[in-house]
């Protein structure tokens, strides 16, 4: 019995010792953990990754796994400033970077469960160059005085401390940069080997330093631009615009009252400034708001004890841009086609002397023109003149007003194509000899003047018959469009073969690789003559030629109408070289209801074998009176 009571109590004892007792477990941690950087190395070289080209590589960087569920990996490139941001779940990114370039970098670490961020170490490497053996030294890094720090107008001394290295162990130097305008363009102190240097204050007002680091091999680097203020206290840390991948920082001027800023080559329409305000200091309107920068803007700041200060923003503007082009002849204006990225202009204008044209031009917010090089303009060939920004940038436009082909139709139902500097593959379009083409071309100043050639595989020219021609020009606000027409024949003793064409004006020469193939055969049609232009009532229309057939085709008004042996009373003779239209009322009512007396257009068709369209004979025009 007592064994028994024994043997219960050791059981209740080990029950009560294996009872679940989580207490001793960690917590599940809701924080963000800092991540150890692996690759590339601090203060190496990397020579590690996938070449792009001859200028650009693909890096790939790696870190420590830790407890996070995103990471940020932040590159910034320390020879501009760009910054290229990578978010992943992942603990590697690839990143295309430039070569023999210095970068810094570091990862962001983030977890959902909560707001937490935290940033890892900041390594700094370079990308090795083809045939660099020595690099310039890393650009220094800014440690005393801090980004924005604000000093009493009785500081007589500052210490500015730093710290830079360089990857091949050489010794370096600094120079010391300090003044009023950002960049600073004062050297107060050069040739130091000790990263520190006392400073002695004379001017109130905000100031702006940098260091330019030197190794023993005449390599250098600058480093970011630092600002703190001398009495006057402003309230701003910063104030500053991202655009395009450039942070662009503003001056603050505690005398007169003025954010000044200096802006690149973009829209200024909608910008939103990032701002940083010290403690207990506050700015409206807030940081982040969006404004028109070619407005009038101020901000009102509030300093701790409840007082305001307006600040006027005050803009330098880095805009280079033409917003308008345009020509103005007699009634008719010409609008140019503006490309930014390629600084290209290009304008199709009418039937007037190109050598001796002065545009109307419209540039971005206050900048200027080159007028030496605008007025007047020879845009018989590519012209240029240069767009100059308010701060000295600027920008070289070249204007093109080139001869050029739009489209060959045949006139009854061919589509024909559209002329291009892309070729084709296969032979798109099928034509007869001695057939009449329609060509439309743009930028044409004496239509008496133009030869349109074909060009067979050999080189050999063969023109065609240029018997009509007429223009039209309509325009807009904004836009314009100026259009040349040419009728022209195929030649009726033009070899069969395979062509392109070529359009001549002068010395003005543009050729397209579009091909077409003319058909020289007993296939073709051809309308030798007309017996009058002119028919009334009672008359005949009485066509000569090859191959006639009992149906062709007259358009009026853009209509097309068909006249075939089954609705008119056409005649044909044995040969095919006759065809007879007696003008009976019927037929008079239905030529006069269309268009009229005005003169209409006449072609016979045929289809071919393995060609999707009717290929038409040369057109004749007539009227009824």
């Amino acid at each position: 019995m007592k064994l028994i009571r024994s043997i219960i109590l050791m059981l209740l004892i080990a029950l009560s010792c294996s009872k679940n007792d989580n207490s001793s477990l960690p917590e599940e941690s809701n924080e963000a953990v800092a991540v150890k950087l692996q690759f590339p190395l601090n203060n190496s070289e990397c020579t590690t990754g996938v070449d792009q080209g001859a200028d650009r590589i693909l890096v790939g960087f790696q870190w420590a796994i830790a407890e996070n569920d995103l990471y940020e990996l932040v590159v910034e490139n320390l020879s501009t400033n760009q910054i290229s941001r990578t978010n992943t779940s992942n603990n590697s990114a690839e990143v295309q970077l430039e070569k023999n370039t210095p970068y810094q970098w570091y990862v962001v670490s983030s977890v959902s469960t909560s707001n937490s961020k935290i940033e890892s170490e900041r390594w700094k490497f370079y990308v090795a160059g083809q045939g660099i053996s020595n690099y310039a030294p890393f650009p220094a890094d800014l440690i005393s005085p801090e980004e924005g720090a604000n000093y009493s107008e009785d500081v007589q001394q500052l210490i500015l401390e730093w710290q830079s290295s360089d990857i091949d162990d050489e010794s370096i130097s600094y120079d010391v940069f300090v003044g009023s305008e950002n960049p600073p363009v004062e050297m107060v102190a050069s040739d130091l080997v000790e990263p520190t240097f006392e400073f002695s204050t004379q001017l109130i007002g905000q100031k702006y330093w940098q260091i330019v680091t030197r190794d023993a091999s005449g390599n250098s680097s600058y480093s970011k631009v630092g600002a703190f203020g001398i009495g006057d206290e402003t309230g701003f840390i910063s104030f500053e615009i991202q655009e395009n991948g450039t942070t662009y920082s503003a001056v603050f001027e505690p005398e007169s009252k003025e954010i000044r800023i200096q802006l690149g080559n973009f829209q200024y329409e909608k910008l939103a400034p990032q701002i940083v305000m010290k403690e207990g200091y506050s700015v409206n309107p807030a940081s982040g708001e969006m404004f028109n920068f070619h407005d009038d803007l101020f901000y009102i700041v509030t300093d701790p004890k409840g007082n305001e200060t307006r600040y006027d923003v005050i803009i330098e503007s880095g805009q280079h841009e033409v917003e308008s082009f345009k020509v103005q002849q007699g009634n008719e204006i010409y609008h140019g086609i503006i490309n930014s990225e390629t600084a290209t202009i290009t304008i199709e204008m009418g039937n007037f002397d190109y050598t001796n044209v002065t545009p109307i031009i419209e540039l971005s917010n206050r900048a200027t023109v080159e007028v030496s090089e605008v007025a007047p303009m020879d845009l018989t060939t590519p012209a240029t003149f240069t767009v100059v920004s308010e701060i000295g940038t600027s920008k070289e436009f070249t204007v093109r007003a080139p001869i050029g082909m739009s489209r060959l139709i045949s006139y009854f139902r061919n589509p024909g194509f559209e002329f291009s500097d892309a070729g084709w593959e296969d032979i798109g379009y099928k034509v007869f000899a001695g057939s009449t083409q329609y060509i439309y071309a743009t930028n044409v100043q004496d239509r008496g003047q133009v030869t349109i050639e074909l060009v067979n595989s050999s080189g050999n020219t063969f023109p065609l018959n240029n018997f009509r021609s007429s223009y039209f020009h309509q325009h807009s606000l904004e836009t314009s469009s100026s259009t040349n027409s040419f009728n022209t024949v195929i030649p009726t003793d033009l070899p069969a073969g395979i062509y392109t064409l070529m359009i001549i004006e002068g010395s003005r020469i543009k050729t397209y690789p579009q091909q077409m193939e003319v058909i020289n055969d007993d296939r073709v049609i051809r309308i030798n003559s007309i017996n009058k232009t002119d028919f009334v009532r009672g008359d005949t229309l009485v066509m000569t030629g090859v191959n006639l057939r009992k149906e062709f085709m007259v358009k009026t008004d853009g209509e097309f109408h068909t006249f075939n042996e089954y609705v008119y009373d056409l005649e044909l003779n044995q040969d095919s070289t006759e065809l007879r239209l007696p003008i009976s009322n019927n037929t008079y009512n239905r030529l006069k209801s269309w268009g009229g007396t005005n003169e209409k257009p006449l072609a016979i068709q045929r289809s071919i074998e393995g060609y999707d369209y009717k290929l038409n004979s040369n057109v004749i025009y007539f009227n009824v009176n």
